[in-house]
């Protein structure tokens, strides 16, 4: 009896280690450092959105401000919803590109002020100069998407003129905007998953083994290439001679407006726009914002 016991003991010590080990999991995947959040994700009470380590931050605070931070800590922008929420409120991301506050039986406190959004999945940026954008619907994402090829010429002075004013590469680690480049193995990474512009002219979605997951098939096709993402959620290679190389096939049926590029945490690379809604379009004069109740 005595060594039945024991047993059973013994057998509590492990169910109890495997416990604690899947609450520590859970724990730090819901602590996992983003500055996205997606269409049906949730930010839970004191769960945020941040920037690599740059202290910007959007915060759900337990009494339901939903808080933007700069790099300094001093609040950009918040919700003025803790006296309707009470406690315990959490942020989502509709599928009508909405951020929606919400207490913890479900009744909505606040609401991002876009309307008549297209049903589709959406995206919430952080930004590293302090302001949250929402993107969307999405218009395009590899793998599942297929390449297109061009060797169709455009080398017109408008076109020209206009790659002269891009930007030479991202300036977040996982997006690309409307107007941005990649080129000379440039690439958006997230989580172990990178989206490449190699040097051979070829777009290529890798794993952090080395595992290619989709590419563009264009090696050799141009010189000096780089991608391109424009303001209609086209994706295109382009040669050092301004010659198409490959385009994704948004490239000219969009509505013209602002878009991301995003390598995403889940291993897909997906284009989202035009913009809906922001941050910076909403600022209001900040009265004095309470401090969290510990």
């Amino acid at each position: 009896m005595a060594a039945v016991g024991r047993n059973d003991s013994f057998l509590n010590i492990i169910h109890l280690c495997f416990f604690l080990l899947v609450v520590l999991i859970s724990a730090s995947r819901s602590k996992a450092v983003t500055n996205v959040l997606l269409t049906g994700e949730t930010l839970e009470p004191q769960a945020k959105l941040s920037y690599a380590d740059s202290g910007v931050n959007l915060l759900m605070r337990h009494d339901c401000y939903l808080v933007l931070s700069d790099r300094h800590g001093k609040p950009i922008w918040y919700s003025k919803t803790s006296v309707l929420g009470g406690q315990n409120c959490f942020l989502s991301l509709t599928d009508n590109g909405r951020l929606v506050v919400r207490n913890p039986v479900g009744h909505q406190v606040w609401i991002s002020s876009n309307a008549n959004s297209k049903v589709g999945k959406y995206i919430a940026i952080l930004l590293p100069e302090g302001k949250v954008s929402i993107y969307g619907p999405e218009v395009w994402s590899v793998p599942a998407a297929e390449s297109i090829s061009s060797s169709s010429s455009n080398s017109s002075n408008a076109m020209v003129s206009s790659m002269k004013n891009l930007q030479n590469s991202p300036s977040v680690y996982n997006v690309l905007f409307s107007g941005q480049v990649l080129y000379n193995d440039g690439k958006l990474t997230d989580d172990g998953y990178n989206f490449i512009m190699t040097k051979e002219c070829e777009l290529v979605l890798q794993k952090g083994n080395g595992d290619i997951l989709w590419r563009t098939r264009t090696i050799g096709f141009g010189e000096n290439c780089f991608a391109w993402l424009n303001h209609k959620g086209g994706l295109e290679i382009k040669d050092d001679e301004y010659r198409t190389v490959w385009r994704n096939s948004e490239t000219k049926r969009g509505q013209v407006g602002e878009y991301v590029l995003v390598m995403q945490k889940n291993g897909n690379a997906v284009i989202y726009g035009p913009e809906v809604w922001s941050t910076a379009h909403v600022l209001d004069d900040l009265i004095e914002l309470p401090t969290a109740e510990k």
